[in-house]
């Protein structure tokens, strides 16, 4: 008859030769047991394994199919790429603030054709062509909350492939908002966007709408849900009033506008 043996009553320097007896595997669901087995884990100074085994090992051992989120920050302690390559299913990546810019684009250039939601709180890449081969990933939700988009134009998004983009850290001038609509107005492109959001300077309103649009004011009084096509982070918009325009290809737009303070919050829906 066996008596349980209370292991993690050992001293540190006792359970290092049994930790050494263990299998990858066994280590890794030791770590799972509790807070002290997990900081008793990080004791072992070598197993064997690179980061991309670990990682296959801990979503074999844990029954992952995919992960929920990866967040890249700050300047890598070793050669993380061939761990990002081993990842299949990702749910969002967030790209901080301090990640450097070759090793954000490389991580995108990875990471964006197995994710479906990516938010960068940096525009890391050095010119127009190598943004707008990033916009053309088939993502569902991109997030840009960065000061960096002088460098780069409204117009890039004419390409995206995003169905909803959010733009937030930079506020556009009216000007550039018109020109951005006239030239979709115009555009042959058929791009995947749904959903445009992003913040002006100023009152911007109905006044600034370019005449070649031809909008056609929405009651206020009445509501409308928007319905995107696939599952995003929210499943719908609600809104009131509104301006709606429509292509010669037919295809059908709305124009938002919500004013807040100083600024005002600009929304465009391509209807699918």
């Amino acid at each position: 008859m066996t008596t349980p043996f209370p292991l993690l009553r050992l001293p540190r320097l006792a359970l290092l030769p049994v930790f050494e007896q263990m299998e990858e595997r066994e280590i890794i669901t030791f770590t799972l047991l509790s807070k002290r087995a997990h900081n008793l884990s990080k004791n072992l100074q070598k197993v064997g394994l690179s980061v991309s085994e670990w990682i296959e090992r801990i979503q074999d051992v844990t029954n992952c199919k995919s992960l929920k989120r990866i967040h890249i920050n700050g300047v890598p302690g070793f050669d993380v790429c061939d761990a990002l390559s081993s990842l299949k299913n990702i749910r969002e990546i967030f790209i901080g603030l301090w990640c450097p810019n070759s090793f954000a684009k490389k991580a995108l250039e990875i990471l964006s054709p197995v994710t479906t939601e990516i938010t960068i709180w940096k525009i890391p890449f050095e010119n127009r062509d190598e943004f707008r081969t990033f916009l053309m990933s088939n993502l569902n939700f991109l997030n840009v909350d960065s000061h960096e988009f002088s460098r780069f134009d409204l117009d890039d998004f004419l390409v995206t492939n995003a169905l909803k983009v959010r733009l937030r850290g930079f506020e556009f001038f009216a000007r550039v908002v018109s020109q951005f609509l006239t030239n979709w107005f115009h555009s042959k492109c058929d791009s995947r966007l749904e959903h445009l959001s992003l913040v002006t300077i100023g009152d911007i309103n109905e006044t600034c709408l370019p005449e070649v649009l031809n909008a056609v004011p929405f009651a206020r009084d009445q509501e409308r849900t928007f319905f995107y096509s696939k599952q995003l982070d929210t499943p719908s918009k609600t809104f009131s009033g509104g301006y709606d325009i429509e292509r010669t290809d037919g295809k059908k737009a709305t124009i938002v506008f919500v004013p807040c303070h100083t600024l005002t919050f600009f929304d465009f829906y391509v209807w699918p």
